[in-house]
């Protein structure tokens, strides 16, 4: 560089500066998009290459200011750093991002299904299936977490054996929020490819649970006769009863849908069409 080069630089760099962290740390994201390494574990070297040997090797003896924390601080958030691994002098003491190799190490899932899950919660775009794995990075903790209750989940064609009703009925409770999926909805994954929680299913049979249990009489009727005598869907009704807004009782058996019980007066409030009032003559 000239000596002209130099001064051009250190006056840009000084309108950044005093613009404070903000303006630094995006500066420093423009500096990263223009590396044009193609390592797939390109470390923060290779992204910065002179700027960070020089805040990396310079004696400790010689303040730099903050840039040298601004910089450790931006590489944490924006780049993939082990755990352990020394980072411009310090130790790092855990994990902030994970890419999709580390996350499919952590969790034992895929990477081609990671990535799908990734699009879907929301983490990554529908543009970055090209992005290098360097570079598609999330979230550590939200994204483990994740990733355990996707593990551990209920897909929709286990649903209905899980809460005891027919295909029809699950896909109704998931449709109106009674249960909802881990991630995505039928509009970006694809209804069959819904997965539920394991606690979310475990709390929704615990709230059924909790209905008092009576005997099974004429003055009952079960989900079915519900919705046709309402004109309301299951997942409308079943979301009336959690919410406290009409009351329920159930039936001895397995806890699910299909013992749920409702009196027929209880129902009138739901109904789309309400029952004619016959006139007595006189």
């Amino acid at each position: 560089m000239t000596d002209e080069d130099w001064r051009e630089a250190g006056a840009v760099g000084y309108e950044i500066a005093r613009e404070g962290p903000e303006a630094v740390n995006e500066a420093l994201g423009r500096i990263a998009s223009m590396s044009t390494t193609s390592a797939g574990q390109a470390g923060p070297k290779a992204v910065y290459g002179r700027f960070y040997e020089w805040l990396a090797y310079t004696s400790p003896v010689v303040d730099l200011g903050p840039i040298k924390h601004l910089l450790r601080e931006h590489i944490l958030n924006t780049m993939i750093v082990e755990p352990d691994e020394v980072l411009l002098g310090q130790r790092v003491e855990g994990r902030r991002l994970h890419s999709v190799h580390s996350l499919s190490v952590a969790t034992g899932l895929h990477r081609k299904r990671l990535r799908k899950i990734m699009v879907q919660a929301g983490f990554a775009s529908n543009d970055s299936w090209d992005t290098a794995a360097s570079r598609l990075v999330f979230p550590a903790a939200e994204t483990e977490r994740l990733c355990r209750y996707v593990a551990g989940s209920v897909s929709l064609s286990q649903l209905p054996e899980a809460i005891v009703c027919t295909r029809t009925q699950a896909e109704s409770i998931y449709r109106e929020g009674v249960i909802t999926s881990i991630v995505g909805g039928d509009a970006d994954v694809g209804i069959a490819k819904l997965a539920f929680a394991r606690d979310d299913v475990t709390k929704f049979l615990a709230c059924l649970e909790n209905l008092p249990v009576q005997a099974a009489s004429a003055g009952l009727v079960d989900v079915v006769s519900a919705t046709k005598r309402t004109g309301r869907s299951t997942g409308e009704i079943l979301g009336a009863v959690l919410a406290g807004d009409i009351p329920a009782c159930r039936v001895a058996g397995p806890v699910g849908v299909n013992t749920v019980r409702f009196r027929l007066p209880d129902l009138d409030p739901l109904r789309l069409r309400q029952p004619r009032v016959r006139k007595h003559p006189g």
